[in-house]
């Protein structure tokens, strides 16, 4: 069932989870946030999501939280399941005091499982919400394409990753589409790489 998903984020999660692992997966694409739909989950309204509340949470405690995140039971896993804070799939403005509780969330989660997969958009990893939770993280996944237009984009990223206090041994690249592409792996094949 998960092996069609795209999602590198949420076959971690599964997987971690199938180990017998406590496993949040928490979905920060807040616009267009699709975890939850690749896992068959059925959406709710904005207004039931603790992400779409950021800006005027209060103190975050055990019952906040468990009043949004879902549990998806696993195929063969009667006892055990993958626990979901899914995208509201609204916008969210991480800003002002909204960004702030995002963190503050993330870190109390941290505190509760084996392990917190983040799934963030495309093109928000600088942003000044986003940006702690790279140093919260012990691993960081970039996942990619292998066209030329891809990597440049790569390479972009780590030169600013490394110009800030990001360690750059957290950071994995995952490259999609493993399949042999004729130019791609002929380059590749004669430059010795």
């Amino acid at each position: 069932m998960y092996n069609d998903c795209h999602s590198s984020a949420v076959n971690t999660a599964v997987h971690l989870a199938q180990l017998h692992y406590r496993v949040l997966l928490v979905d920060l694409d807040m616009l267009h946030g699709d975890c939850a739909f690749q896992l068959g989950m059925q959406p709710r309204p904005p207004r039931e999501h603790l992400l779409s509340q950021l800006e005027e949470l209060g103190e975050i405690d055990a019952q906040m939280v468990a009043k949004t995140v879902r549990a998806l039971k696993l195929p063969g896993m009667d006892d055990h399941a993958l626990h979901v804070l899914d995208s509201p799939a609204t916008f969210v403005p991480l800003d002002g005091p909204a960004e702030e509780n995002l963190s503050l969330l993330i870190e109390f989660v941290m505190a509760s499982y084996d392990y917190v997969v983040v799934d963030l958009p495309p093109g928000r990893l600088f942003d000044r919400a986003i940006a702690p939770m790279l140093d919260f993280s012990e691993r960081v996944f970039l996942t990619t394409n292998r066209d030329l237009s891809s990597l440049k984009s790569v390479i972009s990223l780590c030169r600013v990753l490394s110009q800030t206090s990001f360690s750059m041994n957290k950071l994995s690249m995952v490259f999609a589409g493993m399949l042999e592409q004729p130019g791609f792996d002929q380059a590749v094949d004669q430059s010795g790489v």
